[in-house]
C-alpha cells in the first residue's frame, strides 16, 4: 500500500508539471499556439532584438523609444515602447500600423499624462512633405480625451519643464523646398490651452531643448549664414540671445540636451563629411565656463544620435546609427566612463529616442496617436 501510494503521488506530481509547462506555453504563446502580436513585450517589427542589463548603479526613471521601420515590408509603420534603463523588454504603448503614420513628432507631458504630436491631416506620396509640411500640432491627454489645436501647422514642438506651455515652430506651408532659403521661420511659445505667449526667436531651429530651470532654450541655428550652425541658447522670453558654440568645418554641434542642473549641454559633435550613417562624437559644455569634455567618440562605421540626460544627472543615453539606420541604445557615464549597449536591433527599424522621464506613472497605451 506505501509503495503504490508513493507510486500514485509520483504520478499525480508528474502531471502537474506537464499541465503548469503547458499553460506556460500557451501564455507566452498568446494561448493559440501563435506568438501572440497583441501582447506588449512582443517586439513587432525587428528581425532580432537584443536587450543587456545596465551594467553599472541602478538608473532612475524610464526610457520611451520611437521605432519606425523604413523599408518593406511594412514601411511606415510607427511603435512607440518604454523599457527600463537597467534591462528587461521594451514594453508596446503605441502599435501604428498605417502605411503613413497618422502623427509625428511625439513629445510626452513632463507627469506622463497628456501627448503632444502633429496631426497628418494630408497623406502625400512624398513622406517628408506628409509628416512636416501643413500639419495642426495637438495636445491631448494620453487616453485621446481633451484634444487641443495649438496651431494650424508646426515642424517641431516641446513642453516646458513644468507642463504649462509649450514652445514651437510654426510651418510656412508656403516655404520652399529648401527651409534653410525662408527667413519666416520662428520659434513662439503658447500656453497648452492654444494661447499665445510671445515669439521667442526668428530663424530655423534644429533639435530644440528646454532647460529643466525653465529659463532658456538651446539650439542649432540652421538658420545662419553657415555651412555648419552654431550651437546657440536664448533665455525664454527672447533675450540673451548667445552663440555657445561657433560652427566650423573642423567641428560643429547639434541635438544638445540639457543636464537636469540646467547647468550644462550634452551634444553631438560633427565634422564635414560625417553623417548620421557614420562617424561623430559627444560632448558636454559648460554654459558658464564653457569648458568642454569629450564624452564619447566612435569610428567611422556608426553615428551617435538624440543624446539624452538620464533624471539624475548621472547617465546619458543615445542612439546609434550603423549604414544609416539607428538600432542601438546606448548609455555612458557623464564622465564618459563606462558605455554600455542596452538594446540593439536587426531588421527595418528606426530608433528615435523620445524621452527619459521619471513619472510616477508610464501610460500603458496613447490611445490618442493610435
Amino acid at each position: 500500500m506505501f509503495a503504490s501510494g508513493k507510486k500514485n503521488a509520483f504520478i499525480q506530481i508528474i502531471f502537474l508539471m506537464a499541465a503548469l509547462t503547458i499553460a506556460m506555453l500557451a501564455t507566452s504563446c498568446g494561448g493559440d499556439g501563435q506568438t501572440s502580436q497583441g501582447q506588449n513585450n512582443d517586439y513587432a517589427g525587428a528581425a532580432n532584438v537584443s536587450v543587456a542589463g545596465n551594467d553599472g548603479p541602478p538608473l532612475p526613471g524610464t526610457i520611451i523609444f520611437i521605432d519606425r521601420l523604413t523599408k518593406d515590408p511594412d514601411p511606415g509603420i510607427v511603435t512607440i515602447w518604454s523599457m527600463s534603463p537597467n534591462g528587461g523588454e521594451p514594453q508596446r504603448i503605441v502599435n501604428n500600423t498605417g502605411t503613413i503614420p497618422t502623427a509625428s513628432d511625439f513629445s510626452l507631458s513632463p507627469d506622463c499624462t497628456r501627448i503632444m504630436y502633429s496631426r497628418v491631416t494630408k497623406p502625400s506620396s512624398d513622406s517628408r512633405s506628409a509628416l512636416t509640411r501643413g500639419n495642426p500640432l495637438i495636445i491631448t491627454g494620453v487616453d485621446g480625451t481633451n484634444p487641443v489645436t495649438i496651431t494650424a501647422s508646426s515642424r517641431l514642438s516641446l513642453w516646458a519643464p513644468d507642463g504649462k506651455s509649450v514652445a514651437y515652430e510654426p510651418f510656412n506651408t508656403e516655404a520652399p523646398a529648401d527651409p534653410r532659403a525662408d527667413p519666416a521661420f520662428d520659434i513662439r511659445r503658447s500656453d497648452t490651452s492654444g494661447n499665445d505667449l510671445g515669439l521667442i526667436f526668428t530663424g530655423l531651429a534644429e533639435t530644440v531643448s528646454w532647460s529643466p530651470d525653465g529659463t532658456r532654450l538651446a539650439f542649432s541655428n540652421m538658420g545662419s549664414e553657415t555651412r555648419f550652425p552654431p550651437l546657440c541658447t536664448i533665455d525664454i522670453n527672447g533675450s540673451n540671445f548667445t552663440k555657445l558654440i561657433e560652427g566650423s568645418s573642423d567641428s560643429w554641434a547639434r541635438m544638445p540636451s540639457w543636464s537636469p542642473d540646467s547647468r550644462r549641454l550634452v551634444y553631438v559633435q560633427m565634422a564635414e563629411g560625417q553623417s548620421e550613417s557614420g562617424g561623430g562624437e559627444i560632448w558636454t559644455i559648460d554654459v558658464q565656463t564653457r569648458e568642454k569634455k569629450q564624452i564619447w567618440s566612435t569610428s567611422e562605421d556608426g553615428a551617435p544620435s538624440d543624446v539624452t540626460w538620464s533624471p539624475d544627472g548621472s547617465a546619458i543615453l543615445f542612439s546609434l546609427a550603423t549604414d544609416g539606420k539607428r538600432r542601438e541604445l546606448w548609455l555612458v557615464n557623464e564622465n564618459g566612463e563606462n558605455p554600455r549597449r542596452i538594446l540593439n536591433l536587426e531588421g527595418n527599424d528606426n530608433i528615435e529616442v523620445m524621452t527619459w522621464c521619471n513619472c510616477a506613472k508610464i501610460p500603458d497605451s496613447l490611445e490618442a496617436v493610435k
